[in-house]
């Protein structure tokens, strides 16, 4: 006969067991993610850009040469005289490939490819805006060359005091403009009507900034020393610096910077990984991929449609990594009828659990009674 003080603590056992496995289905689901990157398909290349785009597809730089990449299933496609490619843009089967000689190249997903025209200077980037009539930008050492997609960027913007575009970022709302970062430390603005307006109060970024706008127009800069900035209603304000990674280091390079939704944006960095950031730069996580050198960011999908879907892209020494967009995780919230279904929910699962407990403790009891009278 086994030890009654034994089975009383198996049926304790047994029975908060149960009762945490009931509680469990009576609570709502909370959307989580088990992993947060996967390895993308495909051989590893070296990677120097990856454009976004609302597409699945997108143009990229491998190797030196300019392709249309689907990370979903790791074809790359090379554009015919893309090999020097500097820059590209793209948006749906549309894009652009700025090479190191200047020539600009207007390239279709699946089709043809053809030489725009032959830019003045050094390239330092191009990029395409959203809406049905996308302007394209395109930066040199010259200055800024801007038109409608598929035209041969008739106007020229010059920059003031001889400085020179360093850095280039696209807008995410049709309207908005192009942000320029000038080699004597400014941040301008280029608008619809071809005009430069500088930021008041701007931080100076150094040579390598990295610049994103976010979905509800906060915009996001960052430099060598790690220090990111916002620029909110209430002007430019310090949202994040990044401490040194380890050893004599120092602090890790930035090297990307994307948003997605409204308030969202990953940070890239070259010995960190990313950084995450769902609040407009409020608060920030490390969300990195299993490769802590990061090279370069990009988002596939509509990402700044009512309901934000898609993928993140983060290319890096080992190859590329995909995050598929969703819901961060938290706790569940409960109003009105769904509160007191949870309550009564609680009770009922209460209840279930102390009667199988005392089940448990009077069942053999029972049956040695009855074999007490066999």
């Amino acid at each position: 006969m086994a030890d009654p003080r034994r089975r009383r603590w198996l049926a304790a056992l047994l029975s908060a067991g149960l009762g945490l496995a009931l509680a469990a289905l009576a609570t709502a689901p909370v959307n989580a993610a088990s992993l947060w990157w996967s390895a993308a398909p495909g051989p590893a290349r070296s990677w120097s850009q990856i454009a976004s785009d609302s597409g699945s597809t997108t143009l990229a730089i491998s190797g030196g040469v300019a392709g249309w990449l689907d990370p979903l299933t790791g074809s790359f496609q090379p554009v015919a005289g893309g090999a020097g490619a500097a820059y590209v843009a793209a948006q749906g089967p549309s894009g652009l490939v700025l090479l190191r000689d200047g020539r600009l190249l207007a390239t279709q997903a699946g089709g043809t490819t053809h030489v725009l025209r032959l830019l003045p200077g050094q390239p330092r980037g191009v990029g395409i805006g959203p809406g049905r009539r996308p302007r394209v930008v395109a930066a040199t050492s010259s200055g800024l060359f801007w038109g409608p997609l598929g035209s041969l960027l008739p106007h020229r913007v010059p920059l003031r005091e001889s400085a020179t575009p360093i850095h280039l970022t696209s807008p995410v709302s049709a309207g908005e403009p192009f942000v320029v970062v000038a080699s004597n430390g400014e941040l301008l603005f280029l608008g619809t009507n071809g005009r430069l307006h500088p930021s008041v109060g701007a931080p100076r970024l150094g040579t390598h900034p990295v610049v994103v706008e976010l979905g509800d127009g906060v915009l996001l800069a960052g430099g060598r020393s790690g220090l990111v900035w916002g620029l909110f209603r209430s002007g430019w304000q310090p949202v994040l610096q990044l401490l040194p990674y380890g050893g004599i280091g120092g602090v890790p390079a930035l090297t990307a910077m994307i948003s997605d939704g409204p308030t969202a944006a990953y940070l890239g960095t070259y010995g960190f990984g990313t950084m995450l950031t769902p609040d407009g730069g409020y608060t920030w996580y490390r969300a990195a991929p299993p490769v802590a050198d990061v090279v370069g960011l990009a988002t596939l999908g509509p990402v700044f449609a009512a309901r934000p879907r898609g993928v993140v892209v983060a290319a890096t020494p080992g190859g590329l990594f995909l995050h598929r967009l969703q819901a961060l995780p938290g706790p569940p919230s409960y109003r009105g009828a769904s509160l007191e279904g949870q309550i009564l929910g609680t009770a009922g699962v209460t209840v279930v659990t102390a009667a199988l407990a005392i089940l448990l403790m009077w069942w053999p009891r029972r049956r040695e009674r009855r074999r007490l009278f066999v």
